[in-house]
This record gives structure tokens, sequence and C-alpha cells, in this order.
């Protein structure tokens, strides 16, 4: 699981959408309270002087996302949200990450923790 929420921050940092992520960023203004504020911290150009510290502070909320995510499923009382399949590459999870940013905004002004986990959903929902 830890990897599918590697991927989905190489994607976004790839993302072609960038360049208007950029133009929204603050260093010092890392509070993720929504997907957006997620996409625009990871989306940041890997051209702009603070790409380093914004991809590690993007990698990190997704680790621990995943890590989250993973705790959750392993009790008793939640199903796994995301059933992503082993051979699913990193770069293969940050691409429909955002894909799904793009194609779904409406989505994006809800907890990042929420967009994140309902993006990798929509990819790989688990069979019931």
């Amino acid at each position: 699981m830890r990897k599918i929420f590697f991927a989905l921050v190489s994607a976004l940092a790839l993302s072609s959408s960038g360049a208007l992520a950029e133009s929204t960023y603050n260093v010092d203004a890392f509070e993720l309270r929504t997907g957006q504020d997620l996409y625009t911290v990871c989306a940041l150009n890997p051209n702009h002087a603070d790409y380093n510290v914004a991809r590690a502070y993007c990698l990190g909320f997704v680790e621990g996302a995943g890590q989250f995510h993973d705790a959750l499923v392993t009790g008793p009382d939640f199903d796994a949200f995301v059933c992503v399949p082993d051979n699913v590459t990193l770069a293969v999870v940050v691409t429909a990450f955002a894909q799904y940013a793009v194609a779904n905004p409406q989505y994006m002004k809800e907890p990042a923790i929420d967009s994140l986990v309902r993006a990798a959903a929509a990819k790989w929902p688990c069979k019931k």
C-alpha cells in the first residue's frame, strides 16, 4: 500500500498542471487541509526553488495516509478502501491521482486525506 501512495505523489509532481499549482504555492503554507492543498504542494514544478521541500512534505503526508489505511484495515472494524494490485508501479498510481484531481475538482475541496483515498479507490476499488 505504501508504494501506491508514493506513486501518487510522483505523478502529481509530473502532472502537466504543475504551473497552476506553482502560481498559488507558498513554502510557508504547508497546511494540507484540502485535496487541492495536497495537489498544489505535490504538483509543484520540479524547477521551482522549493520543489525538494514540497516533494518531501508531500511524500510524508502520502506515506502517513498509506500507513493509516494499512493500520485500519488490519483490524476487524474496517474494510480496505483501496485494493491496488501488487504489480502496479508508483508512477501509475501518481498519474491516476493527478488525472482524478484534474477530472474531479469538486472533490478537491474535501479534506486532503479524503481526496487522496477517493482518487485511489476510484482507480482500484476493492471487490466485494
